[in-house]
């Protein structure tokens, strides 16, 4: 049996303020974000994938634009869905491929306890909360350490298949 552990990180290429009064845009031509993602196994040590997303060029999709998101692993490049960004209200959104359904990626106006992401796929849905939310510093960065509680549920159903944390710091870049 496998044991998956995912270790998320967002990096930016640029340094991102997210405070009220000084906004920057996150869908911004240039930006690039990294993921790693550790798989364990019970017998022969772990497996680590690096996936980094990137902007392409504008698309719309019922009236609203959109940037294509792709995705690099290993040499290969795919489409991974189309993003956008309400400034207004700090948010970020994601049709994720093959689907029509939007989804709010990320907000920048979070607070304890709420949900900050819900994504559902074909066979399963995660459902993000900020549990804790701190400032940080760390090798010249600071900004905020978000840690978040992640609940998978089977398919459609409220049935319990996984929870475990991640740690998201904000301002990385």
């Amino acid at each position: 049996a496998m044991k998956k552990l995912s270790f998320f990180a967002v990096v930016l290429c640029i340094s991102l303020q997210m405070n009220a009064n000084n906004y920057l845009e996150f869908v911004k031509n240039g930006n690039v974000w990294n993921y790693m993602r550790i798989d364990y196994t019970t017998c022969c040590g772990s497996l680590t994938h690096t996936f980094s997303f990137f902007l392409a060029t504008d698309t719309i999709i019922e009236d609203v634009k959109y940037k294509k998101m792709m995705y690099q692993n290993n040499g290969w490049t795919a489409y991974a869905g189309a993003i956008r960004e309400d400034i207004e209200e700090q948010s970020v959104y994601f049709i994720r491929a093959r689907t029509d359904n939007e989804n709010k990626l990320y907000s920048f106006n979070h607070n304890v306890g709420d949900t900050l992401v819900v994504d559902i796929n074909d066979y399963e849905k995660t459902v993000k909360v900020a549990k804790s939310i701190e400032n940080y510093e760390m090798n010249g960065y600071s900004g905020r350490k978000i840690t978040v509680h992640n609940t998978i549920y089977y398919g459609d159903n409220e049935s319990k298949r996984d929870e475990y944390e991640d740690i998201w710091y904000e301002d990385i870049g």
